[in-house]
Parts: structure tokens; C-alpha cells; sequence
């Protein structure tokens, strides 16, 4: 082998070592960002949920009502039921826990019950007092006056 093919082939050690170290800190980061989830997830379970309860299609009919006496409209239309797997009702106050993507849910908030400040990651909040949303505004399948 000449010089100049040692030298590609240095050149070409180079790159898949460097490889290898990218490859390994990307895992290293799945899996940092795979504890933070577990961690949040059973923050949720242990301070969040318990001052939930499950909406009802009624719960979200009423926000909604309100919200389009108001002058709102909603902004996004689905063809299937209010899935309630996803939509609470907070019966005390709460504070944010970021949930994000499947995890993420959607929480109806009385007038009477209050929410701290924060980062609330993907869920949506919708607030009974001023009929306010904190983003987008569905209808499903189920959602009739």
C-alpha cells in the first residue's frame, strides 16, 4: 500500500470512529430522554391525576358552548368520538407536569379551581373561566348541542 492509500484509509478510520461516537451519544441521549419521561409520567400519576376526573362529551360541550357565545370558533373538526382516554376535569387546583405527545392530555378548568404558571409541555387547557383555550379548539364526531 502506498502513502496516499494509507492516508484515505486513515482518513476513512477517522469518519467511522467519529460515526461511532455520534451513534453512541444519540443513544445516550434516547435514553437520558426516555428517564425524563418515566420521570414526568410519574410525577403525573402521583400529583396530577388525582385532582382530575375523567370528561364527560357534556364536561366539553359546556367549555365549548361558553367558548363560542364568546365569539370562538373551533379550529380543528374530527371524525370520531371525544376520546376520553384524553379529556379531564380538574377538582383542585394543579400545577404544570410536561406531557408530551401520547401522553399529552387535554383538562377542562372550573372557574373555581385554580392552575399554577408553567410548562404544561402538549396538553391543552381549557379554562371555564372566559372561556378561554390555551391553543386549538376541536369538535369530534359526538360534539352536538
Amino acid at each position: 500500500m502506498g502513502g496516499l492509500e494509507m492516508n484515505l484509509n486513515k482518513v476513512l478510520e477517522e469518519i467511522r470512529s467519529q460515526k461511532q461516537e455520534e451513534d453512541l451519544e444519540q443513544k445516550k441521549e434516547g435514553e437520558r430522554f426516555m428517564r425524563e419521561m418515566k420521570k414526568r409520567e410519574e410525577l403525573a400519576r402521583q400529583h396530577l391525576f388525582p385532582n382530575l376526573r375523567i370528561a364527560s362529551v357534556k364536561d366539553y360541550l359546556l367549555w365549548l358552548k361558553g367558548y363560542m357565545e364568546n365569539g370562538g370558533r373551533p379550529t380543528h373538526v374530527y371524525d370520531y368520538p371525544l376520546p376520553q382516554r384524553e379529556w379531564y376535569v380538574a377538582i383542585r387546583e394543579i400545577e404544570p407536569i410536561e406531557l408530551y405527545g401520547a401522553d399529552a392530555i387535554n383538562i377542562i378548568i372550573p372557574a373555581n379551581v385554580s392552575t399554577k404558571i408553567g410548562d404544561w409541555g402538549h396538553c391543552e387547557l381549557f379554562y371555564m373561566d372566559g372561556y378561554r383555550p390555551s391553543s386549538t379548539v376541536p369538535i369530534f364526531k359526538d360534539t352536538h348541542f
